[in-house]
Formats: C-alpha cells, structure tokens, sequence
C-alpha cells in the first residue's frame, strides 16, 4: 500500500511540474524599434501615414505634456489624408 501512494504522489508531482513547464509560452523576441525622423522623436511612420500620426499626436496628448523633455519636430511634417474618415475624440 505505500508503494502504491509513492507512485501516485510521484504521478501527481510530475504532472503539476508538466503543467506548470507548460505556462507562459510567449514569444521571447522583442518589438522591433520604432524608426524615428532623424534628430527628432517622431516616429517615420507618422509622416507618411494619417493613421500613424494620429495615434502619435494621441500619444503626446495621452502623457498630458507636463513635466516631460521637449518634442524635437525641426522640420517634420506630419502625414495628411483627404480621404480617411476622421477618428472620434
């Protein structure tokens, strides 16, 4: 009888060590960088792309701009768009 309670406490330690190896599983690579316009902190993506540089300016308006380092925006000219619907505020 203690054999057979060995082997089961031993079944059940192996199990809940298989369970828990099996937890998380996330992808290990990190993000790639956001490519910035050079001497500035404006994402490239913002000035060829609307959408992109919505979601920036909604970014910096996310942070409230208080207390924070200056934006560098020497010579940036944030994308347009005639035809993109314009997003709710």
């Amino acid at each position: 009888m203690k054999h057979t309670n060995s082997l089961r406490m031993l079944a059940v330690a192996t199990a809940v060590a298989l369970v828990a190896a099996c937890g998380g599983g996330g992808d290990s690579t990190a993000p790639a960088p956001v490519a910035l316009v050079p001497g500035t902190t404006v994402p490239v993506a913002a000035t060829t792309n609307a959408t992109e540089a919505s979601a920036f300016v909604s970014t910096l308006v996310a942070a409230g701009g208080n207390g924070g380092e200056p934006i560098a925006l020497t010579g940036v000219v944030l994308a347009t768009s005639e035809t993109a619907e314009p997003r709710p505020v």
